[in-house]
């Protein structure tokens, strides 16, 4: 559950971070060790890379900058529907009850 919640927040940091320097196409240097500080950072960024929502480009077995992959874009969109349908069947899930009661009792 909270690699779930570092991935988010890494992919995240590194789109905001490219959205705010258009004129960057890739992180590296100091943003790119921030990404890197922890190990559970650098076990969400190996998630990420794995599923193909970021591109690491490495020399001497050390990563030198990171850049979006094929899905970036849409795993942020995906974790957001994902909440957005936790809440409403939540909510549905509390409402259809209620609902049913207050059916009931116009008919009885």
């Amino acid at each position: 559950m909270l690699l779930r919640f570092e991935m988010l927040r890494t992919m995240r940091f590194v789109q905001d971070y490219l959205l705010d320097h258009p004129d960057q196409l890739v992180l590296s240097g100091e943003p790119l060790r921030s990404v890197m500080a922890t190990r559970s950072q650098r076990r969400a960024l190996d998630a990420l890379v794995s599923a193909g929502c970021l591109k690491t480009f490495s020399s001497d077995n050390e990563i030198t900058t990171i850049g979006l992959g094929e899905k970036g874009s849409l795993y942020t969109i995906e974790r957001s529907e994902l909440w957005i349908n936790r809440f409403v069947s939540f909510a549905l899930g509390v409402a259809t009850p209620l609902l049913i009661q207050f059916i009931l009792r116009l008919f009885s």
